[in-house]
């Protein structure tokens, strides 16, 4: 039986897309966590984490900076 559930991944997600852990790191966390559970979904998992690592950058730049800025 899985050790994590759905939620747990979501909260997982979250608290990863917080941080500066690395992609490295990231992929053996999904390898444990598919070892774990045979139906769990790395490339869910993988989107799941860049949306909150876009969204906390968004928090975190705001609109200080908007894209035509951002163009060479």
């Amino acid at each position: 039986m899985s050790k994590f559930t759905h939620k747990h991944y979501e909260e997982i997600a979250k608290i990863i897309g917080n941080s500066n852990i690395s992609f490295e790191d990231i992929k053996l966390l999904t390898s444990y966590f598919k070892a774990d559970n045979s139906k769990f979904d790395s490339e869910r998992f993988m989107h799941a984490v860049a949306k909150h690592k876009v969204a906390e950058f968004e928090r975190v730049v705001g609109n200080s900076v908007s894209r035509d800025q951002l163009q060479p």
